[in-house]
């Protein structure tokens, strides 16, 4: 696994980020929404302002 895969991704304000129990990636900004699918076998941890997957 490459190194940057282990790095957390920050959320900058005003976005929002949220993942459903289908391991279903929303994330709403200024400019749209965008919604993703991820697989079941990658786990997506939100801590504060940070993701690390």
């Amino acid at each position: 696994m490459s190194r940057i895969g282990l790095k957390p991704i920050v959320i900058p304000a005003g976005v929002d980020f949220s993942v459903d129990e289908a391991n279903t990636v929303t994330v709403k900004g200024p400019n749209g929404t965008l919604t993703q699918d991820v697989n079941k076998d990658i786990t997506i941890t939100v801590n504060g302002s940070e993701i690390t997957l």
